[in-house]
């Protein structure tokens, strides 16, 4: 079974880079906490059952904000 949650790290320039899954919120928000500690990025997590995005930052919490879109296929609009 795939774990439900992606961990992902925001880069200074708005791409995200995948890091780890978590089976819970729970565990994928103290996972974020464990890895901010030390490296002091904002971080995301996704959920693949809702599409939800929940971005942690360290100055200011957590926020959930609604799951990007993939761009169109086929090139330019």
């Amino acid at each position: 079974m795939i774990d439900p949650f992606d961990i992902l790290r925001v880069e200074e320039d708005g791409s995200v880079l995948w890091l780890e899954t978590a089976p819970s919120l729970e565990k994928a928000k103290s996972r974020v906490e464990e890895l901010a500690s030390s490296s002091p990025f904002e971080y995301m997590i996704f959920s693949h059952q809702t599409q939800a995005q929940i971005v942690i930052r360290l100055d200011s919490g957590e926020r959930e904000r609604p799951a990007c879109r993939p761009a169109a296929e086929g090139g330019a609009a």
